[in-house]
């Protein structure tokens, strides 16, 4: 779908001609069933597609509208038409239709709607969707130069509303397209830095001929190894629980170990990235920042390393058949699982 490095963005700026030719493709709505409007493939389709477009440091909001229209179909929504975009945080339902509060919208200034977690008197009451022009808009940007927008709405009119999943669901795959973004990207720094230790030269010798140099990049190919095998299982765990719910428990722990290693393992990966590529790297020109930036955003976004180990820790120590947490069903002679 890519075949050359963007050029690089302004920051803030989408990259409408790739954008346009996403949606073209129909990407996003790539895991939005039919009968909701969306194109019917499945997860494993558009955390690969995520991966590539991370590598590739395109700027778009390919996770935020993937996670508005998942959450949008999720409450029995039509996804709207146009650029629709996830809201992080949740705003109060004050009468029906009718929401106040402040939310995180990446990408906020581009959308023309936006899908929103909807909070009641008692507590998590669904999902609504607003019009981008329903509320003020403040405008930010993250390290990376993309923008994390503030929508504040003021007894705005939904525009649709319905019950919807529980907003731990949304932090869940929050998480996951996240994570498998973030090992996306780390996987381009890895490839920049093999590619830069290849060309450049320093005492008449390649950096990739020092042992310091072939040390970091050892380093990062074991990291974004790891990433790679934690988002894979995620996903394989996310995909078998959506037709066997009983395994809904399993598939939280290896999104959460994927969110974990991933987040944890960006940091490990910038930082050798920018060891190999030296003060070069820092140039604001120079296309590793756009990668790197990225990682130190993403890893806390949906819930930083801290977080995740947490909720696994928390898993581990509530059960009683630890070692199943841990390494799974354990075969028997009869090769039955135990």
């Amino acid at each position: 779908m890519i075949t050359r490095a963007p050029a690089r963005p302004v920051e803030g700026e989408l990259d409408r001609q790739l954008w346009d030719g996403l949606v073209d493709t129909g990407f996003h709505l790539l895991d939005v069933p039919e009968e909701a409007g969306g194109s019917g493939g499945d997860l494993s389709a558009l955390a690969a597609a995520l991966d590539v477009l991370a590598h590739r440091g395109a700027a778009v909001p390919a996770a935020e509208s993937a996670l508005a229209g998942w959450l949008a179909a999720r409450a029995g929504l039509r996804v709207p038409a146009g650029l629709a975009l996830v809201a992080t945080g949740a705003v109060r339902e004050r009468g029906p239709g009718r929401l106040s509060g402040t939310v995180t919208v990446p990408w906020g200034r581009h959308a023309d709607h936006v899908v929103v977690p909807v909070f009641g008197e008692d507590g998590p009451a669904g999902v609504a969707v607003v019009a981008a022009g329903a509320g003020r808009w403040h405008t930010a940007l993250d390290v990376a130069g993309e923008p994390r927008d503030e929508l504040v709405l003021a007894d705005a009119r939904a525009t649709d509303r319905a019950s919807g999943p529980d907003p731990d669901e949304l932090e869940r795959r929050g998480a996951l397209v996240r994570a498998a973004q973030l090992a996306g990207a780390a996987r381009g720094v890895l490839d920049a830095s093999v590619r830069h230790a290849g060309v450049r030269e320093q005492f008449g010798r390649p950096l990739a001929a020092f042992q310091a140099v072939k040390h970091h990049l050892a380093t990062m190919a074991g990291e974004v190894g790891l990433m790679r095998s934690a988002v894979d299982s995620a996903v394989l765990a996310e995909s078998t629980a959506r037709t066997d719910p009983g395994v809904r428990a399993e598939a939280t722990l290896a999104i959460a170990a994927a969110k974990a290693v991933t987040s944890a393992g960006a940091g490990v990966v910038a930082a050798a990235g920018h060891q190999v590529h030296g003060a070069l790297g820092y140039a604001r020109e120079h296309d590793l920042g756009r990668l790197t930036t990225r990682l130190w955003s993403w890893r806390d976004e949906f819930g930083d390393e801290g977080r995740w180990q947490d909720r696994i820790a928390a898993r581990a120590l509530a059960g009683t058949r630890l070692w199943h947490t841990i390494a799974g069903p354990v075969p028997t002679r009869q090769g039955e699982a135990r």
